[in-house]
């Protein structure tokens, strides 16, 4: 091999070696970040001014006030405070697992009286969404928002995160063991 060969594999050797330490290996999404469906609220947390959660006979109303959450003319409790945030939270950030556009939303719950209704105020307007049946596996929701004619397949963590709220505006208390 020729001084000018070994000259120019090297010169290639030591490129490959610096690209193998400069490029980044890409990084592996998990959990939420790993979810990249399409999302059921566009709103971002802090501007939302209200909620109102319906489910079946229960309803809890809460606006937002001075930074904090007042229920019915009082001050939320801590943990229905924090029970509203987390349903705050999991409304602005859910995916959904599906999105289609059905013909009615009869054969999914949602008409002619919906399982559930959650309607979110904030400075923009009202976002209206329903909610209907579980799904076949019963491991998601199916979901729609006002004024769209899609329906949403949702995980069963938002009706959990309701539940909780209904729980503590009721007057339940947090077990010792969440603290």
């Amino acid at each position: 091999m020729s001084a000018r060969r070994l000259a120019i594999l090297g010169v290639l050797v030591v490129a490959a070696a610096a690209l193998v330490l400069l490029v980044e290996a890409p990084v592996r999404r998990t959990g939420e970040e790993a979810v990249s469906g399409p999302r059921l609220v566009r709103i971002p947390p802090d501007a939302v001014d209200g909620i109102e959660l319906t489910i079946g006979e229960h309803r809890v109303a809460a606006e937002r006030v001075d930074g904090g959450w007042t229920s019915g003319g009082r001050p939320a409790s801590p943990a229905l405070a924090d029970a509203l945030e987390d349903l705050l939270r999991t409304l602005t950030t859910l995916r959904a697992v599906d999105r289609f556009k059905p013909r009615d939303g009869a054969s999914f719950g949602l008409e002619p009286v919906p399982r559930a209704r959650i309607v979110l105020r904030s400075r923009r307007g009202p976002v209206r969404i329903l909610l209907g049946e579980l799904n076949g596996a019963r491991s998601a929701v199916y979901a729609r928002r006002d004024g769209t004619p899609h329906v949403w397949l949702v995980g069963l963590y938002l009706v959990s995160a309701m539940e909780r709220v209904v729980y503590f505006a009721q007057g339940g208390t947090p077990s010792p063991a969440a603290s």
